[in-house]
Formats: C-alpha cells, structure tokens, sequence
C-alpha cells in the first residue's frame, strides 16, 4: 500500500504497510510483536539497522515511541516517517543514513496504546485520555457528570454552549466562531453570556447540576511507568506496571540492553520536555543537567521546539508533581538521556509567537484564539465551525460549534476549569484547550 503520510493509519492499515516496508527492505528493517494491548491487539515494534555490518544488538542503538495517549496521533506518523525516512534514504545512500545504519541501531514502537486510537479515529469518535479498560472500577462503572463524545454523529467532538446571564463566556467582537472569557468587568450592555461545555452526554444526570470529574478517561498508560509513580497521580493504575502496555514496552525495552537514549512522541504545544517531572534542576546531577542543555542548544535550531524541564519550566502547583511517565523511566532506570517531543503548536503557526508554558492550563488568549481560527480556515477549512442548534437529549437546546481541536492542534479535549468534583446548580463555564493540572501534562 503506498503512504504518503497525509491521513492517520488505524490499526490494520498500520501494520499491513509496516509489514509490507520490512518485506521491501529485509537487510534494513524487521517488524515484530513486544506484547499485546488491553484488547489484544499486538504492540508492533520496528527495528532499523543495516544488518550487513552487524545485527541490531551490537550496535549502540535510540528508542522511539509514539501514540500512549489516544489522541495524540501526530506522534505516531512522526515516527512512521522516520521508519520510511531512514529505510529510503539509506536505498538513496544518504551519506548520513548509511553511515547511522552502519554504526546505529533504530527501534521504533509507532503505536504504544492501539486499542485507544482506533476509538480516536473511528468514524464516530471516542476519546480516551489514554488506556480504554474502566478504571478505577473494573465492572466499567464510570464517574457521574460529562463524558465528551460525539453526539450528532459528525465525526467531531466540539463545544456546546448554553445562553445563560451569569455565563463566564462571550463571542468575540469580530468572530462569532471565537468565545472569549467575560472577565472580571462583566459582559458588555447587550452581550449574551454563555455557559460552555465540552460535546458529550451526562452519567447519572439529575437534571440539575453537572459534575465534571477530573479524569473521567480513566487510566493513563504515561502515568504507570515504575519511576515516580503514586496513587496521588490521575489515571496511575493499580500498580507501576499494572498495564499490559507499559509492562510489555519495558520488557521490551529492558531485554535491549544496547538502547542509549529514549524518546516519547506526543501531542501538542511544541515543546522538547526534559526530566525531571518530580524533582527541581537543583537536584539533578550536575553533569547530566549539563548534558541536556548542550543536546537542548543544537535541537532548537533543528527542530525549532525549545527546550523545557517539566518541573521547572511545566509543573504549575510544585507540591501536585507529575509521576509515571516513560522518560522519567528511562533515565532514572536505565541511566539514558531521555526526551518526550510534544509535536505541534498551532499558536506558533498562527502567529509565528511559541505557545506559553501555561497554555495547558490557562489556554490561549483571544488574540492567540482568533489567529488560530483564521489560520485554520486557510490552511485546515472546516475546522472551526460556526455555531448550530442541536437537541441534546438530556440538557434540551444547545448549540454545537467551536474549534475541532483534534484537527486543529491534534490535542486532548480537555477543557474543564472546575475544581475536583466542584458541583453548581447551573452548568459549568470550561476553559477551552486546557488541561487541568500538572497531571494532566504529557
């Protein structure tokens, strides 16, 4: 099957052109199962080196995975391109190909959470934070309140908003499309005010008021890494490991004693991330902080991305530290340098200015907002739709529209700004593009 990576692969589709490059290219490329996923799908990992001048576990050798949470898609074409990159130039002889493949040794996980995808992508979406099995109840118990899905069957998760006097949102002045915050001064004379919702539908509704739980996705596959993992982290599972997905992947990993650095592909904000997520700068070893700057001075220029520690630089509430996470993993267990590329920054695009380090928790500002929504309509039409009455069939008349965030910026619709388990006796304002905490981060 040709692939010019222009469209995201589901599962079958993935394997069937991964299989088909390794038949292509036997000297360079195999493909092979680590473990299955929570439905039994396999964990497919690609290893890249020219086996002429040796087999892949004597050479010194970087890790890459891709696509632990749901909907974060972008990473695993990122990393599919670089299995296609390296086979195709190396049949160019790139000269810097050929002499990586050589000396070098390649294993790329494209897809670590199959089972979570496949619902991104259905024709019907169904976003997951990451993992698809129920939790924290395994008889698939959910939490009361707002659960996004799609609801109209479009194929998009929008926003719904609800006229209300006291809402805490407004259209902007110049792009009915754009909501902005009402601010602390009140609404100007003759605004509606609104009240804004992620597009889903309500468990255990009372007809009266909205929970909207902190984690309501369940688990997450990067909080169950065995490196600062604790019950006091979202989505961390039952135990470091409890996972099939993260228990195969460092399996795999760990029987691969020749991996020398590790990176994490995910979505968005156009960042490169540093560990530590649980400790300050000041107590990393000094040699190592030395090192991650200097990969840090000749990464920006290539990728453009800056560079960022999670604790210092990502982490609002320093006493809600982040734990599990993969790189954290690697280099507190296996002693590597390790990284997790956030792809994407639609910000940047629009307006050529990074997104801030807050932008998972406070969002974009409306001058940020509406040059997405104009860029978008240039170079993603379709994609910030303008607002429609739909009959939602628990909250009655809403109106469904906004920014299609899964194809503009390829993100977590995540835009709660409440409290845990805050409840009102009117619906909830949300925080459009926002993650909730330091938790929520990767």
């Amino acid at each position: 099957m040709t692939y010019d990576f222009d469209r995201f692969l589901r599962y079958d589709e993935m394997a069937e052109w991964l299989r088909a490059l390794a038949a292509q290219h036997p000297n360079l490329l195999t493909v092979e199962s680590y473990g299955q996923s929570h439905m039994g799908r396999d964990l497919l990992v690609a290893t890249i080196t020219d086996r002429r001048t040796g087999e892949h576990h004597t050479k010194p050798a970087h890790w890459i995975d891709a696509n632990i949470h749901a909907v974060e898609v972008t990473g695993g074409v990122a990393a599919l391109y670089i299995i296609h990159h390296l086979v195709t130039k190396f049949g160019e002889k790139d000269a810097t190909v050929v002499e990586v493949l050589r000396t070098r040794t390649f294993y790329i996980a494209p897809r670590v959470n199959p089972d979570g995808v496949e619902d991104a992508l259905a024709d019907r979406p169904l976003f997951h934070r990451s993992s698809v099995r129920p939790w924290p109840w395994r008889d698939g118990h959910r939490w009361p309140g707002l659960h996004p899905q799609d609801i109209d069957g479009d194929g998009r998760i929008l926003t719904m908003r609800i006229a209300d006097p006291d809402g805490a949102w407004m259209q902007h002045p110049d792009e009915p499309r754009v909501m902005i915050p009402v601010g602390p001064l009140g609404a100007p004379s003759g605004a509606t005010r609104y009240r804004l919702l992620t597009e889903g539908l309500l468990e255990s509704y009372d007809g009266f008021t909205i929970d909207q739980p902190r984690d309501p996705a369940g688990l997450d596959l990067n909080r169950n890494f065995p490196a600062g993992w604790g019950v006091d982290v979202l989505g961390s599972g039952d135990h470091p490991m409890s996972e099939p997905e993260i228990l195969a992947l460092v399996r795999a990993v760990k029987a691969r004693p020749n991996v020398c650095g590790y990176n994490a592909f995910h979505t968005a904000g156009g960042f490169m991330l540093r560990p530590s997520s649980n400790l300050p700068d000041s107590k990393l070893p000094p040699e190592d902080l030395f090192i991650f700057k200097k990969f840090g001075e000749h990464s920006v220029p290539l990728t453009t991305y800056p560079v960022h520690s999670v604790y210092e630089d990502l982490t609002w509430d320093k006493s809600r530290v982040m734990g599990g996470a993969g790189d954290d993993w690697a280099y507190d267990h296996l002693g590597v340098y390790s990284w997790t590329t956030e792809f994407w920054d639609a910000i940047y695009r629009a307006t050529g200015e990074h997104s801030p380090t807050d932008v998972w928790y406070v969002g974009p500002t409306p001058t940020q907002d509406l040059a997405v929504c104009h860029w978008s309509d240039e170079h993603a039409p379709g994609s910030y739709l303008p607002w429609r009455k739909f009959q939602h069939p628990q909250l009655g008349t809403v109106e469904l529209g906004g920014p299609d965030m899964f194809h503009i910026g390829r993100m977590h619709l995540v835009r709660c700004c409440a409290p845990k388990w805050r409840r009102t006796p009117t619906l909830l304002s949300t925080r459009r593009w926002r993650r909730r905490d330091s938790n929520q981060t990767r």
